[in-house]
């Protein structure tokens, strides 16, 4: 049921910090245009393997996508796919223009306040294509 889907969508905040944090494994992101392509959620094994998820780098500041949803078996994430098909739909919406209005978390709007441009459709139009986004099941291994 798409009313039970809740993705929460947060574009990384930009900050002032160095981007040179020591990770013990790379962060992988997924660009845009690929997850609308996706018919299902692959686990990150198989979309490295795949070639489509990208390590992070300093020009992606900005651009990535938390992407936070609930796991509705103790297996798959999203085992009858409801969940991706809400997510492409909202940035389906986004890409259209049919979406006016891209709200900012509480904390996204304490810690960057002067973002306001990355509310509007246009800012989101425009640049949502041009984004990668960082969910749990695609963008790290799983044990």
């Amino acid at each position: 049921m798409v009313s039970s889907c809740f993705c929460t969508l947060a574009a990384q905040a930009a900050s002032d910090e160095s981007d040179d944090i020591p990770l013990d494994y790379d962060m992988y992101v997924l660009a845009v245009p690929d997850l609308l392509k996706l018919d299902r959620m692959p686990s990150h094994h198989a979309l490295l393997k795949r070639g489509l998820l990208h390590k992070r780098t300093a020009a992606m500041k900005g651009l990535i996508i938390f992407v936070s949803h609930q796991w509705t078996s103790y297996q798959r994430p999203d085992p009858t796919g409801v969940q991706l098909a809400a997510l492409k739909r909202v940035f389906n919406r986004i890409c259209s223009g049919e979406v006016k209005h891209i709200g900012h978390a509480w904390k996204q709007e304490f810690i960057a306040p002067r973002q306001e441009q990355r509310s509007s459709s246009k800012w989101w139009r425009s640049n949502l294509r041009k984004m990668f986004v960082w969910m749990d099941y695609c963008s790290m291994p799983q044990l």
